[in-house]
């Protein structure tokens, strides 16, 4: 079953639409509920529990039933939700995702403590404060990650089977959703001429004013003459409808952005109505935890000829929640789905990318050794690093072949290894050391995008 993500920034809602649910009335099954708390109060014998408790925990074990993305809040949990809506908060500066029954890291944001005590995407909290956050829900994870300005957190982190304890202070965390930078940095590999010509822009999500401050940045492209968009959407897991729907209507030629439809069957269409070709090219990234408003936007570019995607298959968040207001409290609830502009299906699906550059996951603490004709899962994972590496070409399998054979011996040959092609414990323990130098170092997702746009670009000239 797909697992909800939920940013540790913000609470990711596709739409949303405050309804009042005062009107929802009880019948013989609220008064069974009612008959069955009060023998609760009466006769329980454990933790201390009162009414307020059980009714909310009925409350909660209602949405437990329903699909990972619709959530009941408590007045508390409310008040933290518009906190995090108003863009600032104390905190580490990650965003989370449930994992089994902990939490996983899907998002590090820029400058914050998160990034600077060297947290990962993909990290597991296991422990706050060292405390076990096992069966915690995202949102009761955020709530002891979070704290006052200042003060300090400890995280018990599995980081590919290894356990590391890491002491955060805590930081004010503004929410900031969209930056550009220029690719300068790229000079020594492609002309400077050619850079010129990109706009890079990436959006971490879709907050409330996103698209606004994308208008903004739009416009000084189109002043600079631009000729490509790089829009990176990289663990981006989702946020406003209406702020995706509005960046594809700034980018996406006239037509369909998306079709919604509800539980009776009632279709909506949201159109753009550009007629004009933005940039020449427009080259969206993304990975595993692109989803829900990014893959509106990224299929929308994509379907309409607009551009292509490059990376990593995407998430598969195809259903829209609205918010309602409950009392004091509220609740999300999974009431459309949504379809991209050629009325394919996303939800559990995911985008598949045009060009395909995936990031392997480091191997696990190493216990085999792995030789010429064996098959495991493990080699699979080994060949991937291979061809990430440059030494391996063709289709990935799970079998140790003579490629897997020839690219072991030049990577051992490469790092000082003894060069006889069998993939020892040393040479798995060296394939996770260059891989994570290799990812931190070089972007090969984004190296990529730049290749497509030298070929692309001189392809036009010809």
């Amino acid at each position: 079953m797909k697992k909800r993500i939920i940013g540790c920034i913000l609470i990711y809602i596709l739409l949303f639409t405050s309804v009042n649910a005062n009107g929802i009335t009880s019948d013989s099954t609220g008064e069974d509920i009612k008959v069955l708390m009060e023998f609760i109060l009466d006769n329980y014998v454990g933790s201390e529990i009162n009414e307020e408790i059980l009714y909310y925990g009925a409350l909660k074990g209602m949405f437990e039933v329903l699909d990972s993305y619709s959530e009941f809040y408590t007045a508390k949990e409310y008040d933290e939700f518009f906190v995090a809506l108003e863009g600032s908060f104390y905190g580490i500066g990650a965003e989370l995702q449930k994992a089994d029954e902990y939490v996983k890291i899907v998002n590090v944001l820029r400058d914050t403590p998160a990034e600077k005590a060297g947290l990962l995407v993909g990290d597991i909290i296991l422990e706050v404060d060292g405390q076990s956050i096992e069966g915690l829900s995202v949102d009761g994870a955020v709530a002891i990650i979070r704290g006052e300005l200042g003060t300090k957190v400890i995280l018990t982190i599995n980081r590919n089977n290894e356990i590391i304890t890491q002491e955060i202070t805590r930081g004010r965390i503004n929410v900031s959703s969209v930056y550009t930078e220029d690719l300068s940095k790229f000079e020594n590999v492609y002309e400077k001429e050619l850079l010129q010509t990109i706009e890079y822009i990436y959006i971490s999500r879709f907050s409330e004013s996103v698209s606004d401050d994308f208008a903004k940045m739009l416009i000084k492209a189109q002043e600079a003459e631009k000729d490509y968009l790089v829009l990176d959407l990289r663990n981006n897991t989702g946020g406003y409808m209406n702020q995706a729907i509005n960046i594809a209507r700034m980018l996406v030629p006239e037509g369909p952005v998306l079709y919604t439809v509800n539980k009776n069957g009632e279709e909506q269409v949201y159109y753009s109505y550009l007629e004009n070709k933005v940039f020449e090219q427009i080259i969206v990234i993304t990975n595993e935890y692109t989803a829900s408003a990014s893959e509106i936007l990224a299929s929308a570019i994509v379907e309409s000829g607009a551009g292509l995607i490059v990376g990593e298959q995407t998430y598969g968040k195809g259903v829209v929640q609205h918010l309602y207001n409950f009392g004091n409290s509220a609740f999300k609830l999974t009431v459309e789905e949504y379809f991209s502009r050629n009325r394919s299906k996303i939800n559990d699906i995911g985008i598949k990318p045009n060009i395909e550059v995936k990031i392997p996951y480091l191997l696990p603490e190493p216990t085999i050794r792995y030789s010429m004709n064996m098959k495991d899962d493990r080699i699979y994972e080994i060949n991937e690093i291979l061809k990430y590496l440059g030494y391996y070409e063709g289709n990935i399998s799970n079998e140790y072949t003579q490629k897997t054979f020839e690219g072991i011996k030049s990577f051992q040959r490469d790092h000082g290894l003894y060069p006889y092609g069998v993939c020892d414990l040393s040479t798995q323990l060296k394939l996770n050391e260059i891989l994570k130098d290799n990812v931190q170092e070089k972007d090969m997702q984004l190296d990529k995008v730049l290749q497509f746009i030298q070929e692309y670009n001189k392809n036009i000239k010809k």
